[in-house]
């Protein structure tokens, strides 16, 4: 119940209590009166008087005072309705104060609540800071491969660009030098039969990928410089990377810089050999 509702039904209550209070004193003054009317008949002679009128001088009288004991009643029980409706009202206010300090306390936990997520994204940006951090410690090599050439020891310092190790991969291949006239009937994906100095009695497998846009000695340091006018033709020698098959295992044999002689399949009864020719890997 609200506190307006409340005050209201005092207000009822108090207009009831004035109403009866009027009652009582109407009723009092009329059993005033009819207790005057009843001792006059009585004080007269009786020989003037009826015994009927006196009966009905008793009757009179009783009722008055009947209506007054009845306007006192609806007086207490508008007094008690009053004191209902007072209780009423506390009782309302009392339920507005709590629902205030409801609302305030609500408030105070939704500004604790604010301020809780405020602290985890700070706390989040701090365990980012330090994800981040962390990760420098950590170096990860781009590729798996065995580690070869390594410049750096437990509990050194590095600096920034430093190099560390070389790592050599996995994924082998061989690039070969052939002569620019052996070419003509070379094509990309022929088979290839490469034969390894190390390993005379092993023959690897593998097929042409690719060829250079380009001589090697054109992509040399300093290549040479054939306007000065004298002339002098050289025959020049093209890169070729030929990769292994699948399945062949050149990885546990073979390793950077080995002398090889590749051997090109260009039809099933032509062969081209070359010369000169070094294993290349990926090296990071």
């Amino acid at each position: 119940m609200s506190v307006e509702l409340a005050t209201a039904g005092v207000d009822t209550a108090q207009s009831q209590l004035a109403s009866a209070q009027a009652d009582v004193t109407s009723a009092q003054a009329e059993a005033t009166r009819r207790q005057a009317d009843q001792k006059r008949y009585t004080s007269l002679d009786p020989r003037g008087t009826s015994e009927a009128q006196l009966d009905a001088m008793r009757a009179a009288a009783d009722a008055a005072s009947a209506q007054l004991v009845a306007a006192n009643k609806r007086v207490t029980a508008a007094e008690s309705g009053i004191n209902e409706a007072r209780a009423r009202v506390a009782s309302a206010q009392g339920v507005l104060a709590a629902a205030r300090t409801a609302e305030q306390q609500i408030a105070a936990a939704e500004a604790k609540s604010r301020y809780a997520q405020a602290q985890v994204g700070q706390a989040q940006a701090q365990l980012d800071a330090a994800m981040l951090n962390l990760s420098y410690a950590s170096i990860k090599a781009p590729v798996a491969g065995r580690v070869t050439r390594k410049n750096v020891h437990s509990g050194q310092y590095l600096q920034v660009g430093q190099t560390l190790l070389a790592i050599v991969p996995q994924d082998f291949w061989v690039t070969a030098n052939f002569k620019e006239t052996q070419l003509t009937r070379m094509r990309v994906g022929q088979p290839v039969e490469i034969y390894v100095d190390a390993f005379p009695d092993r023959t690897f497998h593998g097929r042409i990928e690719s060829f250079q846009a380009g001589t090697g000695a054109r992509f040399s340091l300093l290549p040479a410089e054939n306007a000065t006018g004298n002339y002098v033709k050289v025959v020049q020698r093209v890169p070729v990377k030929i990769v292994f098959e699948q399945g062949d295992q050149a990885g546990q044999f073979l390793g950077l810089g080995m002398s090889i002689l590749p051997v090109v399949h260009v039809t099933e009864d032509s062969k081209i050999a070359g010369s000169a020719v070094q294993t290349l890997a990926d090296r990071n």
